[in-house]
C-alpha cells in the first residue's frame, strides 16, 4: 500500500514538473509592432503609437486650398512666392488674378506662362476667354482653334470655341462645335468657372432663344433626345419673335418652321 502511493505521488510529482518546464520554456506573447507600452510603473496601459506627422503643404498645394475656399487674393499672394515660376503656377496665378476681377493682370501671368512653353495649352484658352469677355470673339476664336490643336480631345475648349462662334452668329459651325463638346463630356453645359486639374477656365454664354436652339440641334446630334427636347420648349417659350431671325448671319432656315 505504501509503494503504491509512493508510485502516485512520484508520477504526480513528475507531471508537476513537466507542466511547470512547459509552462517556462513557452515564450510570452510578443507585443505588437504597432502598439507601445509605457512603464508599469506609472500604471498606464498600452496605448496607440502617435500618428505619423503629417508632410508640411508646399506653397503650390496651399494657393490651390485658398482657390477651393473661393480666397483669391490669398492665393495670389502664395502663387505669387512659388520659387519654381512655371507655366502651371503661372496659370494658376492667372485664374486666381481673372476670378477676382484683375484682368490685366491674369492676361499678363498667361503671357508669361507661354513665355515658359508657348505650347501650354490651358494659358492660350484661357487668353482666349478673357477675348471672348472683351466681346473680341474673332480674336477668342483663334485662341480657342491654337489650343485646341493642342488639346483637340478637350471638351472645355470644344465649348469655348463654340461660344466664340456662336457670338460671331455662325451658328451651323458653332452647332458642329457644341455637338462635338457634348460627345466628349455630355454635362459639360453645367461646368462654370474653370477646373483646377485641367487649369482651363469655361467660356460663359448668354442664354438666348438662338443658344437654346444650338443647344437642341447639337444634343439632337448626340443622341439625347430629353435634354434636346428641354431647350427647344425654352426657345420655343422664350416669346422670341421668329421674325427678327429672317436676316441673321448663318442661322438655319428651317429654325423658322419650328415656330410654325
Amino acid at each position: 500500500m505504501i509503494t503504491m502511493l509512493w508510485a502516485v505521488g512520484l508520477l504526480a510529482g513528475a507531471s508537476m514538473a513537466a507542466e511547470q518546464a512547459q509552462r517556462q520554456t513557452v515564450p510570452e506573447p510578443a507585443a505588437e509592432k504597432d502598439v507601445i507600452y509605457r512603464s508599469k510603473a506609472e500604471g498606464l496601459k498600452a496605448t496607440e503609437p502617435a500618428p505619423k506627422p503629417v508632410p508640411a503643404l508646399t506653397q503650390r498645394q496651399l494657393g490651390d486650398i485658398m482657390m477651393a475656399r473661393k480666397r483669391y487674393r490669398e492665393a495670389i499672394d502664395i502663387y505669387t512666392g512659388e520659387t519654381g515660376r512655371l507655366p502651371l503656377v503661372l496659370t494658376k496665378l492667372g485664374i486666381a488674378y481673372q476670378q477676382s476681377g484683375q484682368r490685366d493682370q491674369a492676361k499678363e501671368s498667361y503671357r508669361n506662362a507661354l513665355e515658359w512653353d508657348g505650347r501650354y495649352a490651358a494659358a492660350i484658352n484661357n487668353l482666349g476667354v478673357l477675348e471672348l469677355d472683351n466681346r473680341n470673339s474673332r480674336s477668342a476664336e483663334k485662341r480657342f482653334e491654337t489650343a485646341l490643336s493642342l488639346a483637340a480631345k478637350s471638351p472645355v475648349v470644344q465649348w469655348n470655341l463654340a461660344a466664340a462662334l456662336f457670338a460671331r452668329e455662325r451658328y451651323q459651325d458653332a452647332i458642329a462645335a457644341f455637338t462635338t463638346a457634348i460627345q466628349l463630356e455630355p454635362g459639360i453645359e453645367k461646368r462654370v468657372g474653370y477646373d483646377m486639374e485641367e487649369l482651363m477656365l469655361i467660356a460663359s454664354v448668354e442664354r438666348t432663344p438662338e443658344f437654346d436652339f444650338c443647344l437642341y440641334s447639337a444634343y439632337e446630334r448626340a443622341g439625347m433626345k430629353e435634354v434636346a427636347a428641354e431647350h427647344l420648349e425654352k426657345a420655343r417659350s422664350s416669346g422670341f419673335e421668329k421674325e427678327t431671325l429672317k436676316n441673321r448671319n448663318g442661322f438655319i432656315e428651317w429654325f423658322l418652321g419650328l415656330f410654325h
